[in-house]
């Protein structure tokens, strides 16, 4: 009868940190059913790693903006929303300012161009939740920040060469066709990632359990 009371804490203990995996990888919290019948002082047993198909598909989140809405405003004050912007408007500024520096085009490419897919995949690795909102953001952040380049350098360019105004306005609209998109869908995929990261290998970053003191050999 002991033993079969143990399976079970054991069983729902696995199922509980299956479960939990993909809500710490969301930052969420839940309440641990079995955790009434752990026996203190015993050491907890790593989590279970999932297999690569189960990881694939529990790394899936659907969204649901009702609950993530609520979110928003923190979300937009953690350094994996404002770094980004920050470089991407200091690369526009960078660009403004000497065009034809080689490491200023470069930082143009990476972080201001449309899609700015650097940008947008550090926001949605790095940040809790609605990734997708944040993305969104980014995506129309993008084009402005863009649209004000190109507004500001006007027929120069960014190699000094004359850009007539039908092209310009050519670069506006396809800036506002593919920023928005590809900010909610890089910020997704970056945040699948990260959450397929932590299933594949859930024991990283846990502390090895102290090591006790050997005990001396009875003679």
């Amino acid at each position: 009868m002991a033993r079969a009371k143990r399976t079970v804490r054991t069983d729902a203990r696995r199922r509980y940190r299956q479960s939990q995996l993909a809500a710490e990888a969301e930052g969420l919290e839940t309440e641990d059913p079995a955790a009434a019948h752990v026996i203190p002082g015993q050491p907890a047993a790593p989590p279970a790693r999932p297999s690569f198909t189960a990881a694939f598909r529990q790394a899936y989140h659907r969204a649901n903006i009702r609950e993530d809405l609520p979110y928003l405003p923190t979300l937009l004050l953690h350094w994996s929303f404002w770094v980004p912007v920050a470089l991407m408007i200091a690369s526009a500024v960078a660009t403004a300012a000497a065009p034809t520096q080689p490491l200023v085009r470069l930082a143009y490419q990476t972080f201001v161009f449309p899609p700015a897919l650097i940008v947008m995949f550090i926001t949605g690795f790095f940040t809790k939740r609605a990734s997708y909102l944040l993305g969104a953001i980014l995506g129309v952040l993008n084009v402005i920040v863009y649209g004000g380049l190109i507004s500001y350098i006007g027929g120069r360019g960014l190699g000094g060469e004359e850009i007539p105004p039908e092209a310009l306005q050519s670069l506006l609209i396809n800036a506002l066709l593919v920023g928005p998109p590809s900010g909610i869908l890089f910020t997704s995929l970056a945040a699948w990632y990260r959450r397929f990261l932590y299933l594949t290998n859930p024991n990283r970053g846990r502390r090895p359990p102290p090591k006790g003191k050997a005990k001396p050999a009875r003679s």
